[in-house]
């Protein structure tokens, strides 16, 4: 599986002296490491999740595709939201934009 993403990282200040001695690069693992910082972090880009209102609508009202988790045998819901056509249960892809799937293209992942 593949994940990509565009963010920003920026300094909250304007006031800043590069020294190139004392500069560690920083690398957070989530937005709570920039809390007591003087970065501040800017997402450049959105999660492609079929369960987003957005993605959701598209999904389901121009292209007829459904938006549900997988169900187990006992009819309890299981993992994240996926798409599927709207009769069969696939593909089941977790994600609202693929390249090059045509089963999935013709349910609205783009």
């Amino acid at each position: 599986a593949g994940d990509s993403r565009a963010v920003l990282y920026s300094l909250k200040s304007s006031d800043f002296s590069y020294q190139s001695d004392d500069v560690n690069m920083y690398s957070p693992r989530n937005d709570s490491d920039f809390e007591d910082t003087d970065w501040a972090i800017t997402e450049l880009s959105d999660d492609h999740k079929p369960d987003l209102p957005k993605e959701k609508e598209r999904i389901t009202k121009q292209y007829g595709g459904r938006v549900l988790s997988y169900v187990d045998e006992e009819g309890n819901p299981v993992g994240p939201a996926r798409v599927w056509l709207k009769t069969q249960n696939v593909p089941g892809l977790a994600m609202s934009r693929s390249i090059g799937d045509v089963v999935a293209h013709s349910v609205g992942v783009e």
